[in-house]
C-alpha cells in the first residue's frame, strides 16, 4: 500500500498555475514545478503524470478559478452596450494592475502551444467559444415590432477579437488608456453593426 498524499492537489495546481502564468510553458522546467509546489519529482509524477498532464490540470482550475466569475458577469441577456463598457474598462484595469504583466493564462497558452498541443487547442477553444457566448448573450436585443431579433453573434466575435488584443497588448506593456481607447473603438464598432441589422 502507497503512502497517503500529505499535499491538497488545488493547492499544488494554483503553485503550478502560477509559475506557468509567469514564465509560460517551455520555459518552466520540472524542476521549476518541483520549487514552485515543494513536491519532489516523484510526487509530482505520481499525483499528476507529469509537465503536461499538469499544465492541462492548471488550465481547467484556471477556467474554473479566474476565466468562470469573469464571464458570470455577462450573464444577463440583452444588458447592451453600458455592461459591456463595464466588462472591458474591467478588463483594461485589472490587466495593466497586475506589475508582472502575465496577462491570461489562456491566451498566452493560445499564443505559445494551441496550433501543435490538441489538449490546450481544445481548451482555448473553449474559454473562446465562452467568451463570445456570454457577449451575444449581453448583446441579445427583442426583435423590433414585426421584424427578426438582430444576429450579435459577428458582434461577439468582433468582441473576443478585442479582448485577446487587450491582453496581448498589456503584455507588451499597453498602459489603461491605451487599452480602453481598443475597447472604445470595438463597442463603436459594434453598436454601430448591430444597429444596421435592425
Amino acid at each position: 500500500m502507497g503512502r497517503p498524499r500529505t499535499f491538497e492537489a488545488e493547492t499544488v495546481v494554483d503553485r503550478a498555475m502560477r509559475r506557468y502564468w509567469r514564465t509560460g510553458y517551455e520555459a518552466t522546467s520540472i524542476q521549476d514545478l518541483v520549487e514552485a509546489t515543494g513536491l519532489n519529482r516523484g510526487s509530482l509524477y505520481g499525483a499528476f503524470g507529469g509537465k503536461h498532464a499538469l499544465l492541462l490540470a492548471t488550465l481547467d482550475r484556471y477556467r474554473r478559478a479566474v476565466v468562470g466569475p469573469w464571464l458570470a458577469t455577462l450573464d444577463d441577456s440583452g444588458a447592451g452596450a453600458n455592461q459591456l463598457r463595464r466588462f472591458l474598462a474591467t478588463l483594461a484595469a485589472s490587466a495593466t494592475a497586475d506589475p508582472e504583466r502575465r496577462g491570461c493564462l489562456l491566451v498566452n497558452m493560445a499564443v505559445e502551444r494551441a496550433a501543435e498541443d490538441p489538449a490546450v487547442g481544445e481548451r482555448v477553444r473553449d474559454y473562446l467559444a465562452g467568451l463570445e457566448d456570454g457577449f451575444a448573450r449581453a448583446l441579445r436585443r427583442p426583435p423590433p415590432a414585426g421584424g427578426r431579433e438582430p444576429d450579435g453573434r459577428a458582434a461577439a466575435k468582433l468582441l473576443v477579437a478585442a479582448v485577446l488584443g487587450m491582453l496581448v497588448l498589456a503584455r507588451l506593456g499597453a498602459n489603461r488608456d491605451e487599452l480602453g481607447a481598443v475597447a472604445g473603438a470595438a463597442l463603436d464598432a459594434v453598436e454601430h453593426s448591430v444597429e444596421d441589422v435592425e
